[in-house]
Parts: C-alpha cells; structure tokens; sequence
C-alpha cells in the first residue's frame, strides 16, 4: 500500500511531544494569536500550525491515532508538501512558513477530507483532521 510519505519522498519530517490543551473541532483551521506581539514586532516568516488527529469511523470516533502523520501541501506549490508526525497521543506541532496549506491526515489505512489552512507569520493556527476515507480492500 502507497502512504502519503511515501509519496512525496523529500518531504521534512517533525516530531512533537506533550499533549494538546486545544483540541477544537474537526476538519477546522482557525488563527490564534500565538502570543501578544503585533504584527509590526513580528520578525519571523514561520507560524505554528498544531492539533490532532482522531478516528473518525464510526466503530472508534474520536480516539486519537498515535504515530499518525499529516502532509502540509503549500496551496501555491504542492509539490514542496512537507511531512509532519503525530505523538503517542495523536497531536502534532511543527512551525512552518506562513503561507496557505492543504492539510491531509493519514494512519490507521485511513485520510483525512483535506483541510485548508492560511498560516500567518508569528500566529499559531489549529487543524484537527478526522481519519474517514479508507482503504476497504487493497
């Protein structure tokens, strides 16, 4: 079976720890002020992009699925999709140039429905995927 990773073979690979306090809705991107600096005091080009993901079969709603990965496609240049893991409790974090994304989840022999994120410089921004589209068969 073909995964998202094994797609894009030069895609960059993070790796996060602890768990999540925002856990939000599925399949939602929303901006957050990541901290109290303005945008005039803002000096970086990266913002945070975070959230986790879950089962969304029926069988398991909800359980986060640890180890999953998400494959961030920039909206103007998808072939540059970089590749981010999950922890053990299914959350991911990873700072990431500002610029508009194409999220997709992937574990489990599952995908996320993707997801579209627009990531501000020095803003934090929360997407959490929902694993629904499997494979049933190979």
């Amino acid at each position: 079976m073909r995964t998202l990773a094994s797609a894009f073979p030069f895609a960059l690979v993070c790796a996060c720890t602890g768990p999540q306090a925002d856990s939000g809705n599925d399949r939602t991107a929303t901006d957050e002020s990541r901290n109290e600096t303005t945008d005039e005091d803002c000096e970086s080009v990266y913002g945070t992009v975070s959230g986790i993901i879950t089962n969304g079969l029926p069988h398991a709603a909800d359980e986060p699925i640890p180890h999953a990965s998400v494959l961030a496609k920039p909206i103007d240049n998808p072939n540059q999709a970089i590749s981010l893991m999950a922890n053990e409790f299914g959350e991911y974090n990873a700072q990431l140039p500002a610029d508009g994304y194409t999220l997709i989840g992937e574990g489990i022999g599952c995908i996320s429905e993707p997801t579209t994120l627009n990531l501000s410089a020095c803003q934090s921004a929360t997407a959490n995927l929902s694993l629904t589209v499997c494979n049933l068969g190979g």
